[in-house]
Parts: structure tokens; sequence; C-alpha cells
């Protein structure tokens, strides 16, 4: 990374510019929800709208307009400037399968990496009115009080939900009937809310396939500061580089084991 900035930016200044942001571009995402709108597709036969773009344009006037020197990582606009020491993802529409179907669990995400590691979160729910951030070394918020993981330390304890399950059912069916083996209660989840009660200490697991930096940045520094542990399939932290897999567990006894279990399924199906 190249340290551009010439003066040090506290991770709190980031945060109240991701909320104003995230505030700002609330009643155009509203507006597109609960109104028809067009729906194209990309070439992996993922959803897009306009409001994707304008939402997502939002997010990036506001950021840039105070730090116009920042890298940004953002799904529908590509990239630019990331070998900034700071670098922003953004996820106007993180669910836009929810979106287009009238599903208020769709949420924008913005986060803040410094030299590389996810360090300023935040999850909104534009449609749920809840707001959810954590910054690293420090605490995770919602609604000014804050937030916990639950302790769950073993799998048969545990409420397991994959995301987009379908994906899983389709590429790793053998993890998944792991999973619903060994846990208490295995539910199909979407999009980032699951993630945001994960923080809160609703469930234990949150285990998904296929994503992207923008998409999963957001949620390591609220379930971190939260108590909770967020890695990639191998325990890796999740960076820019990381590939698609990503597991989350409230508990980091629980994540250690949730990681054996899904290195025992790899060796078995290798």
């Amino acid at each position: 990374m190249t340290a551009t900035t010439a003066t040090f930016i506290p991770d709190e200044h980031l945060l109240n510019v991701a909320q104003i942001a995230a505030n700002n571009a609330t009643e155009v995402a509203l507006h597109f929800f609960n109104n028809s709108l067009q729906v194209n597709y990309k070439a992996d036969e993922s959803p897009v709208t306009v409001a994707d773009w304008e939402v997502e344009n939002i997010l990036r006037d506001v950021i840039l307009e105070h730090f116009p020197d920042h890298g940004i990582f953002a799904e529908e606009s590509g990239s630019s400037n990331l070998k900034q020491d700071i670098v922003w993802t953004i996820d106007p529409i993180d669910g836009t399968k929810s979106f287009i179907t009238g599903m208020p669990l769709f949420g924008t995400l913005i986060s803040a990496l410094r030299d590389g590691v996810p360090t300023v979160g935040l999850i909104h729910m534009p449609a749920l009115d809840k707001t959810f951030t954590g910054i690293r070394g420090g605490q995770a918020h919602h609604k000014g009080q804050v937030i916990r993981t639950r302790q769950c330390p073993t799998l048969d304890q545990a409420i397991c939900f994959i995301g987009e399950g379908d994906k899983m059912l389709a590429q790793n069916l053998g993890l998944y009937e792991s999973l619903t083996r060994s846990t208490r209660l295995t539910r199909f989840g979407y999009d980032c809310y699951s993630y945001a009660q994960l923080a809160c200490g609703k469930i234990d697991i949150v285990i998904e396939q296929g994503l992207h930096p923008y998409d999963f940045c957001a949620l390591v520094p609220v379930i971190e500061a939260a108590g909770g542990v967020i890695t990639d399939w191998q325990g890796s932290p999740l960076s820019l580089d990381s590939g698609g897999e990503v597991l989350a567990c409230g508990d980091p006894q629980l994540h250690a084991q949730a990681l054996k279990l899904i290195e025992r399924y790899q060796c078995d199906r290798h």
C-alpha cells in the first residue's frame, strides 16, 4: 500500500462518513423498492437495476467529497486508486434478488480498509430502518446500543444459516449435509441481514460461497467488534484478495469446530 493521506484519519471519522453516505442514499433506495422498475441481468445472470447504480453513485459521491484521494472498490462502477492506504468497498444493494421481489432483507454495505485490512464496517437495512456498525478493535453498535455475539462453543447447539443455500446444494451437497447433521438448526439465509443477526447474538453460524469483497468486507469489522470470527473457509482473514467462501461464527471455539468440519469435507471430496 502507498500511504498518501497527509494526516491520520480516525476510524470514527471514517464511520461517520459511511453513515452519512448510507443515510443520503436511503430515500432513493426505498423509492425504487416501493415502485416497479426494470430489471436487467449481468453476464453471470445476477440481476441489476437502476437503483443499484443510483444508490452507488450517491455513496461514491459522499465518500469522495470527504476523501477525494481514497480508493474505491464498488460493485457496479468498478475500482480506482486501490493502492491508497485507505480503500472503501461499496455494495449499494446487497440482495438485489430480495430487492426486486419485495423482500425487505436487502442492505447497503460500506467498509473502509486501512492498509488492506477491513477496519470500519456498516450494514444498513433501509427497509427495516436498522443500521449495524463496527470498528476494528472497538465495539459494534445498533441504534446506539452495543451488540455482542453469543456464546455457543459446540456445533450441536448451533443455529446455522447457509447463505444462498441453493448454491451449496448444487456445488457442495456433502458440506450441506454435514452442516445439517452437525448443528441444532439449519436454515437458508439471504443477503447481509444474517450476518447482522449473528453480530446481535441471534444465530451462531453463517456460511456462504460465491461472494465478492464488496459483499463481505463491511461484515468483518461488525462481527469482529461484536466478539465473533469471520474468515474464509481455510481460516484466513478476509481482504480484497480473498475468494468468495466465507465462514462467520459468533463464538471463536465454534468457528474452530466449523473449520474442522469444512476441512474434513474437503479432504473426503478429494
